[in-house]
């Protein structure tokens, strides 16, 4: 598996990887990773195969795209694992935490379902259209609903008010399929909180992670 290109910011024994949407890049998390980064975490964004400086994958599979992940992870080589999952970056989470649930520590699922939903539009100028018709094939076969009662980690789920995506009943509805998972809907956003109000965004994610995985 050829690695993903990446972004590391910050230290410490827990990584947090950044896992962007369908129409975005590691550049979505601008306004997030040196925030997290500075309050102790080690914190990874990553170009999606196929986007930015990440090579393609033929055919792209969510099970491929879960693998690649997996091959990051295991490159960083940190003690705690934290997946922070955006739209089709949470469904990569999912994937991976169904397949390889030892290298997961922590799950915070934003503004994504365990089935496929509509593609998100952040950042989608950036996007080669070849890029976003591959994703959009591992999208549309995407169904871990099954699996969200096996998920035994910390979880946060995090939804947008506003989201018309990924809409805050869903991501509600997910949140209790999961053993313990905490659910937090923020005011006045929508489907791309950590953009639209990067602070609010920031302190919900940080407020879970002090709780339940210290740097």
């Amino acid at each position: 598996m050829v690695m993903p290109a990446y972004l590391e910011q910050g230290e410490g024994d827990t990584a947090v990887f950044l896992l962007h949407g369908v129409g975005g890049g590691k550049e979505a998390w601008a306004h997030n990773q040196p925030v997290l980064a500075g309050q102790g975490f080690r914190t990874v964004a990553w170009d999606m195969p196929g986007y930015g400086a990440s090579p393609p994958l033929s055919p792209c599979t969510n099970v491929r795209l879960a693998d690649a992940l997996k091959t990051l992870i295991e490159h960083v080589g940190a003690k705690r694992n934290v997946l922070l999952g955006h739209s089709m970056g949470g469904m990569i989470a999912q994937e991976l935490a169904a397949l390889h649930p030892a290298l997961v520590h922590g799950l915070i699922l934003y503004s994504t379902s365990p089935a496929f939903g509509k593609a998100d539009g952040a950042l989608m100028a950036r996007v080669p259209a070849e890029s976003y018709r591959a994703a959009l094939s591992a999208i549309v076969s995407f169904n871990r609903l099954a699996a969200l009662g096996d998920i035994a980690v910390p979880t946060l789920c995090l939804a947008g008010e506003l989201d018309l995506n990924a809409p805050p009943a869903v991501v509600e509805k997910m949140a209790g399929r999961i053993p313990g998972a905490a659910y937090v809907c923020l005011p006045q956003v929508g489907h791309i909180a950590n953009i639209e109000q990067p602070a609010l965004f920031n302190h919900a994610v940080l407020a879970f992670l002090n709780q339940h995985l210290l740097p």
